[in-house]
Order: structure tokens, then sequence, then C-alpha cells
């Protein structure tokens, strides 16, 4: 939608506009050097990206196919933010901590997963936590109390 303001003074100019939807939106100034013409000459412009927050990430789950395989880790983003957002997946138990990130803007998916660059310790109890934050703020999942017999998942026999 185009609104055209008149402008007395040319040094300054103040616009309010009420955003109904969640978009990225582009404002342009134009200014008319005479005011029989439609030539136009852009004179300045903003971009503005509009979102939310992060949900709390929720559902947080892990696996490990086979005793060797890497843990891979998967939850319910909830709500599309809008802006990019960081994943920030960790894994820790009382003498190790591994952690790995899943950013980008929402892809569609309404759950995020991120692999794990080890395989667990057997014998070890671990927590996994995920934090999602972007620049409108952060949220925590809850804790994901685990070990290594709770997640991996045998080889069938071959």
């Amino acid at each position: 939608n185009d609104i055209l303001l008149a402008i007395e003074n040319r040094n300054s100019i103040s616009i309010s506009t009420k955003i109904t939807e969640l978009d990225k939106i582009t404002f342009t100034c134009y200014s008319y050097c005479n005011s029989n013409s439609e030539d136009k000459t852009l004179v300045c412009g903003i971009y503005i990206e509009v979102g939310t927050s992060p949900d709390q990430p929720k559902n947080l789950t892990c696996d490990q196919p086979g005793e060797l395989a890497h843990v891979v880790c998967t939850w319910d983003k909830g709500r599309n933010s809008y802006i990019n957002t960081t994943y920030l997946l960790e894994l820790k138990n009382e003498t190790d901590s591994f952690s790995s990130t899943f950013s980008g803007y929402w892809n569609n998916l309404s759950f995020g997963s991120v692999l794990l660059p080890t395989s667990l310790v057997p014998g070890s109890n671990y927590t996994a936590l995920v934090t999602a934050s972007n620049s409108l703020g952060m949220a925590v999942s809850m804790p994901f109390p685990l070990t290594f017999i709770d997640i991996v998942k045998p080889n069938p026999p071959s």
C-alpha cells in the first residue's frame, strides 16, 4: 500500500503504521523535485523485519542408533518466530559437555534436530537442554535426563 505524505519540513519525516501481519516490510521514500512531474528520486529506505521471541522448545528426545553412532536429538520448536532463530543443544554429564547448534529462518519444519559429534559413555547420566534465541528473546527447554541405556537403539541382527 502506497501512502503519500505532503511534507512541509524538508529535513525530517515521521510515519506511523499499524503492522497487522508478521512479515518482512520495506519502506521507501521518494522525492518529487518538480511538483508538476511524475519523476521521482529514491532518497531513503528502510527494511523492517517483524517477528516474535522464540517459544520454549518442548518434547526434547534423543536417540543413538547403535552403540557407536552419534546422538541425534529432536524437539518441537513451537510457533514460527519469523526471524532468524538459533537453537543450541547442550548435553552434559558429570565430566563432559557437548553442544551443537541449529540456526536459521523458519524452514517449514515444526521441529529442530541436531547431530552431536560424539557417542555417549555407557553408565553415565546426562542432561540435555535446548536454548532458542533470537534478537527478541530466548527460551530454554525443560531439562531432559538420559542415560546410554535409555537412548541407544540396538542395530538389528545381521
